[in-house]
């Protein structure tokens, strides 16, 4: 395509497609009520200490409006809206599911309110800091009915049970996403934590699969999904998969999970809801969103429950 002229100015196709891509905001078409609460917000309140702010399904999560997720919720009144959605729709009252990077439980939260009083919640969190916040926000849903049982895991999910090392690079006061664990090609002098390994293998021996499980490791997901085999292999085991990777198709992470029987998708954000599109596509140029998958056992089942328009999560 060509570029076009507009009021004087010339734009390419990816300056069009760039400016597509900001102006893609559900979050505010569908509920206006976040748009004029941005507009009418202080400036100076964005970068104060932290808040505790109320999520769409009704569950308060303390947050810092400098880190990623807090300015995300506080300006969007939520955070990656496409994952979010998806996990809503995938998940049904009573299962077991289980959220691999917990984080300060934003994706918990929402896993929990959607499990319901009879289903349970494992979030895995190995950062201390980050735990322990988990830990916080996990005791502010205490008292709330109709929850689902929230266990909080202080261990990362990787290939083996053991010792292992958190690496926490530069950025991660802004995004608290960012630190993974440690390989042997990791050689620089980043910070590092001492931490617990552990494998969903191990940690479901004795108890139920989950039905749905969120991973964002940081690029340790072929890890993870290599400490689960026994899950990914049994009629018994895990559905549904919904994992961040930032590498072109196929990842190691996509072809172990492909290789086990799975239907992948990449999991796109379109303004009338969440779409579904060919694991192989590349991704749109230009996009700045984390790029997560879906990894599914029952892609008919999949494809049914996020075919319908809107976007269920912003109504709670």
């Amino acid at each position: 395509m060509p570029p076009r002229r507009y009021a004087g100015h010339v734009y390419t196709p990816a300056m069009l497609r760039r400016l597509a891509q900001r102006l893609n905001k559900p979050e505010y078409f569908f509920r206006p009520a976040q748009l004029l609460k941005r507009l009418s917000r202080p400036r100076w309140l964005n970068g104060t200490a932290e808040r505790e702010l109320l999520l769409p399904w009704g569950l308060k999560l303390r947050v810092h409006p400098r880190e990623n997720i807090g300015l995300s919720v506080l300006h969007l009144g939520i955070y990656d809206l496409v994952v979010t959605e998806t996990l809503h729709r995938l998940i049904d009252p009573g299962e077991h599911v289980a959220d691999v990077g917990a984080n300060l439980g934003y994706m918990t939260s929402l896993m929990a309110r959607r499990v319901g009083r009879h289903g349970r919640v494992v979030s895995f969190e190995p950062h201390p800091l980050l735990f322990t916040r988990l830990q916080e926000n996990i005791a502010r849903w205490r008292d709330v009915p109709d929850l689902g049982t929230v266990t909080p895991v202080r261990a990362a999910v990787a290939d083996r049970v053991a010792e292992g090392q958190l690496v926490v690079p530069a950025g991660f006061e802004s995004n608290n996403g960012l630190s993974f664990v440690a390989t042997d090609a990791v050689a620089d002098a980043r910070e590092r934590i001492r931490i617990q390994l552990t494998t969903l293998d191990a940690h479901f021996s004795d108890a139920p699969a989950p039905a749905v499980v969120k991973i964002d490791t940081e690029g340790n997901e072929a890890s993870v999904f290599a400490g689960a085999d026994r899950l990914l292999t049994s009629e018994q085991g895990i559905r549904d998969i919904v994992f961040e990777d930032h590498g072109a198709y196929p990842t190691p992470a996509m072809r172990r999970v492909e290789e086990r029987g799975y239907t992948l998708f990449q999991l796109r954000k379109e303004f009338t809801g969440p779409g579904l599109a060919d694991a192989r596509q590349a991704l749109p140029e230009g996009m700045w969103e984390p790029t997560s998958y879906l990894a599914t056992r029952d892609a008919t089942r999949a494809r049914l429950r996020l075919s319908v328009s809107g976007w269920k999560c912003l109504r709670g």
